[in-house]
């Protein structure tokens, strides 16, 4: 499958010293943070341990909570509850009543060769479901970045839509949630924009408020589109009322 695997990179091979000169910390950090479960353990080959770009994304996202100001202790609990599946707001204390949409899927890994007959062994369709995040490869597996979809990609095809049309309307939804996910957050940050860049009260304030108002921002959606779906339904229904109108087949 040329050009679809991932590649070893620079990146997929760190020591612990090499890691740290590519991070910006010190050997001694990044030994703490596995000492304090911040970070997991690095692959090892014989005495050698090995670091790879899961790594550097973790001790980035550390990064960016302490200069938020979160503690190590309450950044070890947010690392805990996102690699658990825990909701944020169980987190943060908000209630099972808002849920929190910053709350991911868990993750699928199947084989590559799974992936593959489910995309119809096409190759465009699996460079499609990659660059749509949809999915990871990885080696002889992948990575179901996002399991609902896929599981919705299934009922269409049942339905007798084809991959083609089914992939352009992944594509189409991921834009237009892109595009309502940056609306709602750039007015939420809105809230407490003062320099720019909220500080660690702000900025926790603004995630609690963003897990809060949750399931408002998906009734939301789902409420429009609804109102659109009939809308459109209705125009079509009234077009095949007309007199010579073709009629549905």
């Amino acid at each position: 499958m040329a050009g679809l695997e991932r590649t070893e990179s620079s990146d997929d091979r760190l020591t612990i010293d090499a890691l740290a000169a590519r991070t910006g910390l010190t050997s001694r950090n990044i030994r703490a943070f596995q000492t304090e479960g911040l970070l997991h353990a690095p692959r090892l080959e014989g005495r050698t341990g090995y670091y790879d770009r899961s790594h550097i994304d973790r001790l980035e996202l550390i990064g960016r909570l302490q200069s938020e100001g979160f503690s190590r202790a309450s950044i070890a609990t947010l690392l805990d509850a996102w690699d658990t599946g825990t909701g944020l707001g169980d987190v943060l204390g908000i209630g099972a009543d808002h849920p929190g949409i910053l709350q991911p899927d868990r993750h699928i890994r199947t084989t590559l060769a799974s992936f593959r007959e489910r995309m119809g062994n096409q190759e465009w369709a699996i460079a499609e479901a990659v660059e749509l995040r949809l999915a990871t490869i990885d080696g002889d597996e992948v990575e179901i970045l996002n399991p609902a979809l896929f599981e919705i990609g299934r009922e269409f095809a049942v339905a007798g839509f084809s991959l083609h049309a089914i992939l352009q309307h992944a594509r189409r939804l991921r834009e237009a949630a892109d595009n309502i996910a940056e609306h709602y957050i750039d007015e939420l940050r809105a809230n407490w924009r003062d320099d720019g860049s909220p500080g660690a009260d702000e900025a926790r304030d603004l995630t609690a408020m963003l897990l809060r108002l949750s399931p408002s921002i998906t009734r939301s959606v789902d409420a429009a589109l609804r109102q659109s779906m009939n809308d459109h339904l209705r125009d079509v229904l009234e077009h095949l009322d007309e007199p010579g109108s073709p009629s549905p087949r």
